[in-house]
């Protein structure tokens, strides 16, 4: 499954699932396409081309789909309680049990463990928050802390691509920059300083003045 983020939304992404996808088919679309009908000289034209394709391709294979998510609470799981944790895996087990069979009593029982794993774990986060507060009911600035934390005050940064464009260029040259002046550095440094003068020492050993051909045995 591929997803890409929707800027103006950062709880909303939308997604191709991939995992779904018919590959005999898929490939026979492939095949069937421009990328083949029609190859182009120039490799600027080819990838739009290219690009152009597949995404007609996949958009009959694997439609995008829109999803949401939760913009805090990335980590809450480690906070959960035993009780709640034994009420998400019950869960999930009948829920593969009713994926699996798909009668309607095994619907009732999902449903109703649903139930049971949410009030469960409402319950193991109300304690939680509770427990924080209650540690730092003599301390102002933690309470502060946590109640900026259980608010979510600081919201989820996202750029859009012209900013996120913005970013990568601003990296590259910084990096630029930082090895140019360290160049620089080293060659003010050399032409500061004084010459190295090394004695020179005669060669007394045989010279090698030309390679002996060889045959083809030897080689």
């Amino acid at each position: 499954m591929s997803g890409t983020w929707k800027y103006d939304d950062p709880r909303s992404f939308t997604y191709r699932p991939l995992c779904r996808i018919d590959k005999q088919a898929f490939c026979q679309d492939i095949l069937q396409s421009r990328l083949y009908g029609s190859p182009q000289s120039d490799a600027d034209e080819y990838a739009d081309l290219f690009d152009a394709g597949v995404t007609r391709v996949l958009d009959i294979h694997a439609p995008l789909r829109t999803g949401r998510r939760r913009c805090s609470g990335q980590h809450d799981t480690y906070f959960l309680s035993d009780k709640a944790r034994q009420a998400k895996s019950r869960r999930r087990r009948l829920e593969r049990r009713y994926r699996r069979s798909g009668l309607q009593s095994d619907k009732q029982v999902y449903n109703a463990a649903c139930k049971a794993s949410r009030d469960s774990i409402m319950t193991s986060r109300a304690d939680h928050i509770k427990t924080q507060l209650e540690q730092a009911s003599d301390d102002i600035r933690a309470t502060w802390r946590t109640a900026q934390t259980l608010l979510h005050s600081q919201q989820m940064v996202v750029h859009n691509d012209k900013e996120c464009a913005d970013l990568v260029g601003k990296f590259s040259q910084f990096f630029v920059d930082k090895v140019r002046r360290i160049r620089d550095s080293i060659t003010s440094a050399l032409q500061q300083s004084s010459p190295w003068v090394f004695a020179a020492r005669p060669h007394t050993r045989p010279e090698l003045s030309a390679f002996q051909p060889v045959t083809i045995d030897d080689v």
